[in-house]
């Protein structure tokens, strides 16, 4: 009886909450794109494997599914995911189509657990003449001691698009808070170590943060990177490995 007292006291605990504390998480930013970006959401994901998303003006179709695959598991298993997406609207010519690709492969021996080969994610950008790249993104190796204890699903990629190529590296901190996820919760987009742009995954629909000061073409680019990322069933995050 006291325990189920317990559990009924901290659910009205959470409902005298202000609304603004029940609110998703928000991810850290960078003080130059929190003081500038504006946040738009992609309405319509929803925790979907596929449908159609709208971001203000623009709006497009998307799908993503994964599968796993092991054998005496969990001595071997391997990951895979296909997504795509489109966009169009204002600041696009045409409409925008891009197809991508996951992988990884986990090892695991008695108490030890390795990757011989780390989550890789390659997306290409549909076009007249066949495909171009558009984004590779992957898990790079623990620089030091300090990063292996952490164990965070680290991602660092580049992307370009319309001639603007953005470097791509994932976020594990929260806003506010000096908790820091193993998974990401977000991505910084970035021109010579700058950040322009930063994508949200901290709720059911992904967040863009775009500063309106940009130039088109990166604003452009930003965008269809964004999409690039927000359509990726992460490994690290996956129901399947539950």
């Amino acid at each position: 009886m006291r325990r189920l007292r317990t559990v009924l006291v901290g659910i009205a605990g959470l409902a005298a909450l202000p609304l603004s504390a029940q609110q998703a998480a928000r991810m850290e930013l960078p003080d130059d794109v929190a003081a500038r970006a504006e946040r738009r959401s992609l309405e319509g994901f929803g925790g979907r494997n596929e449908g159609r998303y709208t971001l203000g003006d623009l709006a497009g179709d998307f799908t993503r599914i994964e599968s796993r695959w092991a054998v005496g598991d969990p001595l071997y298993a391997q990951n895979r995911g296909r997504s795509s997406f489109t966009v169009s609207g204002p600041g696009f010519e045409s409409t925008v189509a891009a197809t991508c690709e996951m992988r990884r492969t986990v090892v695991t021996l008695g108490v030890i657990t390795f990757d011989p080969d780390k989550m890789t994610y390659q997306c290409d950008l549909s076009t007249a003449g066949g495909t171009s790249p558009l984004l590779i993104l992957g898990q790079p190796k623990p620089a030091n001691f300090r990063e292996r204890v952490l164990a965070r699903s680290e991602r660092r990629g580049e992307a370009t698009f319309g001639g603007v190529t953005l470097e791509v590296r994932s976020v594990h901190r929260y806003a506010g808070s000096r908790l820091q996820a193993p998974a990401p919760v977000g991505y910084w987009l970035e021109i010579g170590g700058r950040a322009i742009a930063a994508v949200e995954l901290t709720d059911v629909n992904p967040a863009i943060y775009l500063p309106a000061t940009e130039a088109a073409d990166v604003q452009a680019a930003a965008i269809v990177t964004s999409l690039a990322l927000a359509v990726l069933r992460d490994p690290a995050t996956s129901a399947l490995e539950e």
